[in-house]
């Protein structure tokens, strides 16, 4: 804040005088004589003390600034999630379980990793620019042990399920679903699952729309596809999991690891076509990963799917 300290007009005949008493703070060149000088001297007033009003806003605002946690901690939290939520979906099989505990661990580790806690969601992130490569590498390996890790556990705690032996939480398709069949069920599956998601996530950081509900808003998310698609294929949804039981145990339907490869190539072609349809309604992150020249392609092509040509000529010439 600036205040005015000294005003006076001033004649030339005391210029001089005043010169000394004002010192620095008049750099013009002398006047012609007999012309008036205003001189006005402003300096930083003297605020005194801070107001507790600010003093309790900037302490707010520290509060609510995200704490950036080093690559090592977020992969911890990941690992540690991914581990409980295998346990939990194995040892109960149920959407409801699965969606219950999913919300539960996105609570735990949004401030912490971001939740993904599913290597289609780190992957739909990193095309949208939002995860680098690399850390979208250390994401999904995370991940992927620490579902091994609870499949191990398991082996631990239930009677009759040993490592290298009859597992849970292995997915296979009913009778009847040909591999065909999975690919589009579990696509399906994981393109709603992803593309709700994400748009929970944009809308909690850039409308401040659903807030600590978001975690209770992504596990709908899973459990309505579940729901629907669960006594089809198991619901999976993940690839982490997929490849995390059949890693430990080799005896069950869907531990031997005959469906993986569909499973996992279903999963990720679903993810893949989520990111397209969020390029479409959400754009790219603001700084994203690629270079600039990478993200002015994506943003010309996704402004043209938005806006095509053939249908603007038909609009205008009202056919």
């Amino acid at each position: 804040m600036y205040c005015i300290q000294h005003f006076a007009i001033m004649s030339t005949s005391n210029l001089n005088q005043d010169r000394r008493g004002l010192g620095s703070d008049i750099h013009s060149p002398r006047p012609p004589h007999n012309i008036p000088l205003i001189s006005v001297v402003v300096s930083k007033h003297d605020e005194g003390p801070p107001h507790h009003d600010d003093e309790n806003e900037q302490e707010q605002q520290n509060k609510s600034a995200p704490t950036v946690l080093s690559l090592s901690n977020r992969c911890a939290a990941e690992v540690v999630a991914c581990f409980f939520f295998h346990i939990l979906g194995s040892l109960s099989p149920t959407p409801w379980c699965n969606a219950a505990t999913l919300s539960i661990m996105v609570l735990a580790t949004a401030r912490i990793s971001g939740a993904h806690l599913n290597p289609c969601v780190t992957w739909v992130f990193t095309l949208m620019g939002y995860t680098h490569p690399h850390e979208a590498v250390l994401y999904a390996v995370s991940q992927y042990v620490g579902c091994v890790l609870g499949a191990m556990y398991l082996s631990l705690m239930i009677p009759g399920v040993s490592v290298g032996g009859p597992g849970l939480g292995c997915f296979s398709p009913s009778e009847g679903i040909t591999d065909r069949r999975v690919l589009a069920i579990e696509g399906l599956g994981t393109f709603v699952f992803t593309l709700c998601v994400f748009a929970v996530v944009w809308y909690t950081q850039n409308k401040h729309g659903y807030g600590t509900i978001g975690p209770i808003m992504i596990g709908l998310a899973l459990l309505a596809p579940a729901l629907a698609i669960g006594p089809l294929t198991g619901g999976a949804m993940n690839p982490a999991r997929v490849l995390a039981s059949p890693t430990v145990f080799n005896e069950g339907a869907g531990c031997k690891g005959e469906f993986l490869g569909v499973y996992v190539g279903a999963e990720m072609l679903g993810a893949t076509l989520s990111a397209i349809c969020v390029l479409l309604c959400f754009g790219v992150a603001e700084v994203p990963w690629y270079p600039y020249s990478v993200k002015k392609v994506i943003r010309r092509i996704v402004e043209a799917a938005r806006h095509p040509p053939f249908v603007t000529y038909s609009l205008v010439r009202g056919d």
